[in-house]
């Protein structure tokens, strides 16, 4: 496979891979450069990856690819090699007949190893679901193995017919990977040799074995610290070297976080429609699978609270820090970088070596020298598009990969959290001190930039383990996976729940009772952000939420099963005043508790809404109904009719006695307009949201302005202000008074708060909070004297000063469209003048200062009580 002659005609790559002279470079492999074939490759390799890089395919994962993509990827491969994917691997021992062989008889060239001595076959763990072996000899270092090749092989199989395509893109981004290697003289990465297809349809890769052992080997050692503090310079080595400030284009780095966490002003632990931790409940110690949806339950109540605030205060927390790194990048004035990244810089992927005599040019090379570490399967190095990656992405996934280590090892003394938390530390000593000593960050900015990269390396560390905890159980214990969420609760064992947070528990206040273990529910609004519990500082000291949950489940509306009736609770108010995310938040912690068998959120505003949502309610619980808009989509009565046919057909539904509904009528115009609308059965609550507060029957719950607590509770939480600190006084006396210029009306403090926390970004001044003052009327706002729209008006207008002119253009767009349900797209696709990434830019500027809020999927709301001028 590795020729004299040089087939084709193509010359060798003069050196593609620079580490000859690298400690660890065994002498095998000095000798060898790329092999014939991927000579071939490397001398396209520049223009394979600009084409790539055109079609978005450097950046996209192989789950992502469509069959469309592979076609196009194979074919973009064959016209910049000039050689078919079948011609250029085609293993030369293998017969076209033969049948598939296992991997450890792939014909990877014995006969090139036979002069190393023994070689014995071994087959590691992990590898991403791909068959591996390595090829290795007996050491003279500590008699252990070195090994010296590892085959990695892509089978096609049913279930994924494109693997060999799979393995050409991992070979291609390797061998891009290793051209943004910023010193390979000091930093090792293990090299790709050669590829085959061998057997037919299995694309193997030959990669040099690391000659050392992986981090995990080492942590049970006394040179554990040793290897840790290598990993953490080696990191720092191949981040600074990658570094990437100045040239960064901010929409670039918005667009890096948005396709990464769809977008900042989402809950950026969701994927997939499942939020990490979220679902609190009762302790439930028989779980048996245990996900990244449950474990929480695997917890005591107490911890529980505590959890959903630290998982709820580390998103915050990494929104907020990309929201001032992205500020920063507009300035010369940055104090973070960003760089390249490993992308799957875990434990199993860096290799040490402990040897005694291991030097360079002379002199024994210390213990925790970067020097002694390799780094393998680094394809997803290239995935880091322009250089915009987070360094603490590297660093959150190699400290998570140390206490998942410990997780899983049963010998207590060595997994101890004392001595991991150490290990740790040793790690951000090490990585911290090679910035430092490099002078990259202004001193003046070193504690903060090493607070920052501390805080998103957390929030990446967290997303490790959400991977972690949704692995089945042969690969990863129940055991494991709850030692683990534990030792993340007691690194934050310091921070302690404010105080609103205790108030009102629900196990305490609200003590749900757990009906059904899977609840049926549609797209409830998102759970409401920086919610206060409102209503319990008045004569009744109960909060809206808890008096909310007593009508219901203690005072029996709505439970009067043997007369069929319907307890109807009805939220009313003024259009701004939090009706909407009392419900939402409500419905939101029913669907935790597991409170109702069925929860359904449906938008009333008009026949044709609420009509939409009962189609959509009839087709999850199983009755066939065809599409009720047709040509005459207009037609009133038609859709009335259609609307009553539904609720019969539910009606009459077999349904248990004990299935308990919640049905949210969100926007309801006035009482006559449900009347014949509402299904006739018991067990269903019905929760009512609406502007107008006669009529309903029963008593609405009224909801007032916040109180004055309240509103200066709800400014500081926005702006993450700790109020009872007495160093922030002079902010609070300020926020104080702007809540009362604002007449605590909780549309207009939302409007000023993301304006105040947009402008300041961590730390808003008592400057700029007076400077908000100003721009309001000079006399307090009084309720008797001046409207609400008008307050809202006002609000609105100081935030459109933050507006450029398509953010204007966009929001006066969204006045003449159903506020409830807007897609993003419409815009992106619709205004073809425009720039789509200006497009996104500006939603993302709409919802920083909270003038829309996003719904599901690419979806957005407008609140109806905006006012335009």
């Amino acid at each position: 496979m590795d020729s004299p002659a040089h087939a084709d005609g193509v010359a060798p790559n003069p050196k593609f891979y620079q580490d000859g002279d690298h400690p660890l470079t065994q002498g095998f492999w000095r000798e060898r450069d790329l092999s014939d074939r991927l000579r071939i490759i490397g001398s396209a390799l520049e223009k394979l990856k600009q084409r790539m890089d055109n079609q978005g395919y450097l950046t996209k994962k192989p789950e992502d690819f469509s069959v469309e993509d592979w076609d196009n990827y194979l074919k973009i491969f064959e016209e910049c090699s000039g050689k078919s994917f079948n011609e250029l691997f085609e293993c030369s021992d293998c017969k076209p007949t033969n049948p598939v062989k296992e991997l450890t008889d792939a014909h990877y060239g014995k006969e090139q190893f036979e002069s190393m001595g023994e070689l014995k076959l071994k087959k590691p763990e992990g590898c991403s679901g791909n068959d591996v072996i390595t090829l290795a000899i007996p050491g003279n270092l500590h008699h252990r193995e070195v090994n010296l090749v590892a085959l990695k092989k892509f089978t096609n199989r049913e279930k994924r017919p494109h693997k060999t395509k799979e393995g050409l893109k991992e070979l291609l981004d390797s061998l891009f990977a290793h051209t943004v290697n910023p010193d390979p003289s000091t930093l090792k990465m293990a090299r790709i040799y050669d590829a085959f297809l061998c057997p037919q349809n299995s694309l193997s890769l030959m990669m040099e074995g690391a000659n050392t052992f992986d981090i995990y080997d080492y942590l049970a050692t006394s040179s554990a610290a040793d290897a840790v503090k290598a990993c953490g310079q080696y990191l720092a080595r191949f981040h600074l070297g990658n570094r990437n400030v100045k040239e960064v284009v901010t929409d670039e780095y918005i667009r890096h976080k948005a396709e990464a966490f769809n977008k900042l002003s989402d809950n950026s632990l969701a994927d997939g429609g499942i939020e990490l931790l979220s679902r609190a409940g009762a302790y439930h110690p028989d779980i048996q699978e245990v996900t990244a949806e449950n474990i929480i339950k695997l917890l005591s109540e107490e911890k529980q609270k505590k959890l959903e605030f630290l998982v709820d205060d580390n998103r915050d927390t990494f929104e907020r820090n990309c929201g001032e790194i992205f500020r920063s990048l507009n300035k010369d004035s940055w104090f973070y970088f960003l760089t390249k990244t490993h992308g799957d810089a875990h434990g199993n992927n860096f290799f040490y070596s402990d040897a005694r005599d291991l030097a360079r040019n002379g002199a024994i090379i210390s213990a925790d020298s970067f020097y002694r570490v390799s780094m393998i399967d680094f394809a997803s190095i290239i995935r880091t598009c322009n250089g915009i990656g987070d360094p603490a992405e590297d660093v959150g996934r190699f400290l998570g990969s140390l206490w998942k280590w410990a997780a899983r090892t049963p010998n207590q003394q060595l997994t101890a959290y004392d001595r991991i938390h150490g290990l740790q530390e040793a790690f951000w000593e090490s990585y911290f001190g090679l910035i430092t000593q490099e002078a990259i960050i202004r001193e003046a900015d070193r504690e903060r930039f090493q607070q920052i990269l501390t805080e998103n390396a957390n929030f990446y560390k967290l997303r490790y383990y959400k991977a972690i905890f949704n692995s089945p159980p042969e690969k990863e214990s129940k055991e494991a996976k709850v030692k683990l969420l534990k030792f993340w609760l007691k690194e934050h064992k310091g921070v302690d729940l404010p105080v609103h947070d205790l108030r009102d528990m629900p196990s305490r206040d609200r003590p749900w009772e757990k009906v059904t273990e899977r609840v049926i529910h549609n797209r409830l609004p998102k759970k409401v952000e920086k919610f206060i519990e409102s209503g319990s500082t008045r004569s009744n000291q109960q909060s809206y939420l808890t008096r909310l949950w007593k009508k219901f489940n203690t005072f029996g509306l709505g439970q009067a099963t043997l007369s069929s009736t319907i307890g109807t609770l009805a939220t009313t108010g003024m259009g701004g005043i939090g009706k909407s995310s009392l419900a939402s938040q409500y419905a939101h912690e029913a669907l935790n508790y597991n409170g109702y068998h069925l929860i359904y959120w449906l938008l009333s505003e008009t026949d044709s809404s609420l009509l939409e949502g009962y189609q959509e309610l009839a087709g999850a619980i199983g009755i066939s109904v065809q599409s009720a808009f047709g040509q005459e989509k207009n037609d009133k009565k038609m859709i009335q009719d259609n609307i009553l046919e539904i609720v019969k057909n539910i009606e009459s539904k077999e349904f248990s006695e004990k299935d308990k509904w919640l049905l949210v009528y969100d926007n309801v115009p006035n009482p006559e307009f449900l009347k014949g609308k509402v299904p006739q059965k018991a067990n269903i609550n019905v929760l009512v949201t609406s502007r107008w507060s006669q009529g309903w029957g029963l008593d609405p719950m009224n909801l007032d302005l916040f109180s004055a607590e309240e509103a200066v509770q709800y400014l500081s939480r926005v702006i993450n202000l700790n109020k009872d600190n007495e160093d922030n006084r002079p902010q609070v006396e300020k926020l104080t008074e702007l809540a009362e210029k604002l007449g605590h009306f909780p549309l207009a403090l939302s409007h000023a708060a993301h304006y105040l926390k947009f402008l300041g970004g961590k730390a808003v001044s008592r400057e700029i909070i007076n400077d908000y003052i100003q721009k309001l009327p000079p006399y307090p706002f009084n309720p008797q004297k001046m409207d609400y729209e008008s307050l809202i008006g006002k609000t609105f207008e100081i935030s459109k000063e933050k507006f450029s002119v398509l953010a204007k253009e966009l929001i006066a767009c969204c006045a003449y469209l159903n506020p409830d349900n807007i897609m993003e797209d419409f815009f992106v696709y619709g205004l073809q003048d425009k720039n789509e990434e200006e497009i996104r830019k500006a939603f993302e500027l709409l919802r920083s200062l909270s003038l829309i809020k996003s719904g599901e999927g690419d979806s957005f709301l407008v609140h109806r009580t905006r006012t335009l001028r």
